[in-house]
């Protein structure tokens, strides 16, 4: 009798141990893009939307916090393109960011001034010799 119960608590212990490995790994089936959106000063950019785009073009989107930081957590594994913009600041994009499940890349971002081309004219006139 006691050989009994001890192969059944025995294997009790063994298939709650298989049930929650499975579920680690399920929780672990995501991959993480995370980091800090700064301006050109060094100065962090709360409230700023980050967008990944990934290969098949699904779009999430995540706002900075106060601190200017960003996770998309449990992304699908895959490529994704991460995208930030901020008017008067250059767009940031950085393309092919590898996604692997249970890995967290961190990308942080710095954004820069951006320069735009004005156009003058200038017309000549003619004027009279005087």
């Amino acid at each position: 009798m006691s050989y009994t119960r001890s192969w059944f608590r025995n294997s009790v212990f063994a298939a709650l141990a298989i049930l929650q490995m499975a579920a680690w790994g399920q929780c672990q089936s995501g991959g993480i893009i995370q980091g800090q959106v700064t301006d050109p000063s060094g100065a962090a950019i709360p409230a700023l939307s980050v967008v990944a785009v990934s290969s098949g073009g699904a779009r999430q989107e995540v706002q900075t916090n106060e601190e200017g930081r960003y996770i998309f957590p449990n992304l699908a594994p895959g490529t994704y393109d991460l995208q930030v913009q901020l008017k008067g600041l250059a767009p940031f994009e950085k393309p092919g960011v590898v996604v692997a499940a249970g890995r967290a890349q961190t990308i942080d971002v710095r954004l820069v001034v951006t320069l735009e081309k004005n156009r003058s004219r200038c017309r000549e006139r003619a004027s009279a010799p005087r």
